[in-house]
């Protein structure tokens, strides 16, 4: 027997105060979902376009040359979590964007899964990406000394068991006060509080893009997120279905 294995991706719309599993069955016909827009904007150079289907961004000089698609970024982060699996499964990710500031887009996400074969789960991570380099995190470790960040990994310890390998790049700017910056760090489910902050100081080069987002002239930070979001989240739903010829 040979196993054959079909993918059927939807898009759905959401809130991000739906947590429940939305299962789209695979008949069902995408070009009927109209996407809402939640925020568009530029920043760093790049168009952002954030939607309840996808986050997307191009560079304002080639606006052909896609950046990022956090639609693109969730397939290929679903298809390396089932590319063993043996049942048919449904998974969702509800990604809100945190903070763009300069180059630098912060992203939030909560995943779910359910298999036929009874496994589920749920998972709640973020990532910072430099749109410039998008193709892996971005650490803070690249933009604050290492010496101002050993107080974030502490202060994870006092709510984590273990202190999760990429702590680092869990960042998002929430808020900004001149010289300094608050950074908010999502923590994993296994941990016993969702978001710790910190606070460090601003580097020359951040200095005008945060200001910047702060007012909202180019990008936004977390601490203004709910009001532009307005509770809307981009949600994607990804079918995976293993069948047996």
């Amino acid at each position: 027997m040979r196993l054959s294995l079909v993918f059927v991706m939807v898009v759905a719309a959401g809130l991000a105060s739906c947590a429940k599993l939305n299962l789209t069955p695979p008949s069902a016909n995408p070009s009927t979902f109209v996407p809402r827009e939640i925020w568009h904007g530029e920043s760093g150079g790049y168009r952002i376009m954030w939607s309840t289907a996808d986050l997307i961004a191009f560079p304002q000089q080639s606006p052909g040359a896609q950046a990022f698609s956090e639609l693109g970024r969730t397939i290929a982060d679903f298809h390396g979590m089932l590319r063993t699996q043996r049942a048919d499964c449904d998974l969702t990710r509800q990604a809100d964007l945190q903070s763009v500031v300069g180059t630098i887009i912060s992203i939030r996400t909560a995943d779910t899964m359910k298999c036929t074969s009874g496994a589920s789960g749920s998972n709640r991570s973020a990532r910072s990406f430099d749109l410039a380099h998008p193709r892996q995190p971005l650490p803070l470790t690249s933009l604050f000394p290492a010496h101002e960040l050993d107080a974030l990994t502490t202060k994870a310890q006092h709510f984590c068991s273990s202190v999760p390998a990429d702590l680092f790049n869990r960042f998002a700017f929430s808020e900004f006060h001149q010289q300094q910056v608050i950074v908010a760090v999502t923590l994993p489910q296994t941990c016993t509080t969702q978001q710790i902050d910190i606070t460090l100081n601003v580097p020359a080069k951040l200095k005008q893009p945060l200001a910047q987002a702060a007012q909202r002239v180019h990008g936004f930070l977390w601490h203004d997120q709910p009001a532009i979001s307005n509770g809307l989240s981009t949600t994607i739903n990804y079918h995976y279905r293993a069948a047996v010829e």
